[in-house]
């Protein structure tokens, strides 16, 4: 249901790592990313991480502002900002909000992930903050939310999503609200990467 009441919505401050494409068509972010021939790929058979990356919060930001939810990007179109500048502007609008605010920020990073040794390893991770904080109950809950609403799209390569706690990794390490990132398949994965595709 759309937010009725504005000064509820949900504040989202969504994140998209790992660099889009040059106007050249070449990827900004080497290496990230898996060629499969003869599939329609985003560059010459290249499915270039950042540029999915980009697409899914694009469209997950327009849903969202339909919905009445308050979105901030924090990613460039196509240059691949560095992690410490996205989590410290995410971090600088966190603190800029009220007390009352604060409690309605979350942060979500878009992702797709990698597996070097098998291209037979597939499906979709949430991972969250993992501390003794608030934010550990709190990221946990969001993650929850995350996996629902992933599942209830009913698409066969997501029907099984599991959360997991990744302690290192920065954008949920070094960030002050409820944080969580979601890896919404492997693109090394011919199957998830068609999917990831559409």
């Amino acid at each position: 249901n759309r937010v009725k009441d504005l000064s509820t919505s949900p504040i989202v401050i969504l994140d998209a790592g790992h660099g889009g494409i040059y106007f050249s068509g070449n990827p900004v972010t080497k290496g990230k990313g898996f060629k499969h021939s003869g599939l329609p790929m985003h560059h010459k058979d290249y499915l270039c991480e950042g540029w999915g990356n980009r697409i899914a919060a694009d469209q997950v930001a327009a849903v969202a502002r339909l919905y009445g939810v308050h979105v901030s990007r924090f990613y460039d179109d196509i240059i691949d900002t560095k992690v410490e500048a996205r989590v410290h502007a995410a971090n600088k609008l966190y603190q800029g909000l009220s007390a009352t605010d604060k409690k309605r920020c979350v942060f979500i990073s878009l992702h797709s992930d990698a597996d070097d040794k098998s291209n037979a390893t597939r499906g979709c991770k949430i991972f969250r903050n993992a501390d003794t904080r608030d934010l550990d109950k709190r990221s946990h809950e969001l993650a929850k939310m995350a996996q629902g609403f992933i599942e209830a799209m009913q698409i066969p390569e997501l029907t099984r999503v599991g959360i997991h706690t990744a302690p290192n990794f920065f954008v949920l390490k070094h960030t002050e609200m409820p944080a969580i990132l979601i890896e919404r398949g492997f693109h090394t994965n011919k199957d998830d990467a068609v999917m990831l595709c559409q």
